[in-house]
């Protein structure tokens, strides 16, 4: 394959992608559910499930085959927000601290609604996207169907036994488990396909990071609100 063949591949794959959002996806809200911590400490900011909308575009992306296999990650909607500090572990008294933070704020992440009218195809020089090296903003098509918005209750039970799986005996093990502290997020590359989140959950956020650091001070590693996004698909890795 000549250089001017892999170049072509490349266009021709950019456009199946923008014509596939295109037609595929449509405008559509995603609502808050909550904050948590997910496995490796990650602290988390999950949303109640995929939309109907974005359901159905996740669907064309992969009859189209425009990405690789899912990663879990990915297969329900949530926002990453910060990560534990090079080899740390949290005790059973620091993770019940962090499960009280987290329901203190639940009433208003629930009332979180992030307006979806465009994603984003990323090239990321480390896996937090703080660090882009381009980025492609494709319009979703609008509609004023309340439907689009609407979450189905596969996708609404989904998230619900994400949460319900962190008060179990023995999830410490999970929050403990190696890997995914900041050296993982500061490194790696690849293509993704984002919503960009942070100017609409930035004050919730900022608050809820100040809360976190004033019971276990210098324990996380924050992403920059400018980087805070929710993955529709990985694209490349």
């Amino acid at each position: 394959m000549t250089a001017n063949d892999s170049e072509d591949d490349s266009d021709a794959s950019t456009s199946i992608l923008d014509s596939t959002c295109a037609t595929f996806g449509e405008s559509c809200v995603l609502r808050g559910r909550g904050f948590f911590v997910a496995w490796h400490g990650v602290l988390t900011f999950a949303y109640a499930g995929w939309p109907r909308a974005l359901d159905g575009l996740k669907d064309a992306l992969e009859s189209q085959q425009l990405a690789q296999r899912e990663n879990p990650g990915s297969k329900w909607p949530k926002t990453s927000i910060g990560c534990l500090t090079s080899d740390r572990r949290l005790t059973k008294e620091e993770l019940e601290a962090l499960r009280g933070l987290c329901l203190q704020f639940d009433a208003r992440a629930r009332d979180v609604e992030v307006d979806v009218n465009r994603v984003k195809a990323v090239v990321f020089a480390n896996r937090c996207c703080e660090e882009r090296l381009t980025v492609k903003a494709i319009k979703l098509s609008h509609t004023d169907d309340a439907g689009s918005s609407a979450i189905t209750q596969t996708r609404l039970q989904e998230v619900e036994d994400v949460l319900a799986e962190t008060s179990a005996d023995d999830y410490l093990d999970r929050v403990n488990a190696p890997g995914h502290r900041s050296e993982h997020y500061s490194t790696g590359s690849g293509v993704t396909l984002v919503i960009d989140v942070g100017s609409k959950i930035s004050e919730l956020v900022r608050e809820f990071r100040e809360s976190v650091d004033v019971i276990l001070p210098g324990v996380y590693s924050w992403f920059t609100t400018k980087s805070l996004h929710c993955t529709v698909r990985g694209l490349v890795n």
